[in-house]
């Protein structure tokens, strides 16, 4: 999970240096959230904690019918050898496969923000007793 961490991260900070051909500023900010889960009232009251990182820059932004359609596999506005369309698609997938989402938000002349929320985790449980482990303990073949 770490290294489709690493390679969404690498082609959002890409997608937003094409979108700043003569420079501008890229932000890149964490945060945690908390959000109701749905699923009527078994869920009532019950939260599920979200860890986000945040993309923005100053390019040049998109029009909303060329946002909507950015997770599309194989869709690009990049001129041909410059992208393959298949990069915001696979930090779609991954976002989705992790239990978390992505949305983009932008303004064409005021740039582009992408979210992505990925379920915490928690550390695991330690045991109560010294040594134990889930493995069998048995060395009988």
């Amino acid at each position: 999970m770490l290294l489709q961490l690493e390679l969404a991260v690498i082609n959002l900070v890409l997608n937003a240096r094409d979108a700043m051909p003569n420079g501008g500023e890229l932000v890149i900010r964490t945060f945690k959230e908390t959000s109701p889960i749905a699923g009527g009232a078994a869920a009532a009251g019950k939260r599920r904690e979200f860890v986000g990182l945040e993309i923005s820059d100053t390019g040049i932004g998109m029009p909303p019918e060329v946002a909507a359609r950015a997770f599309e596999p194989f869709f690009t506005t990049k001129e041909a050898g410059r992208g393959t369309g298949l990069g915001l698609s696979m930090v779609y997938g991954f976002a989705r496969q992790s239990g978390g989402s992505v949305s983009i938000r932008a303004q064409v002349g005021i740039g582009t923000t992408v979210t992505l929320l990925l379920p915490r985790s928690r550390p695991a449980p330690e045991s109560d007793r010294a040594g134990a482990t889930d493995l069998p303990q048995s060395t009988s073949a």
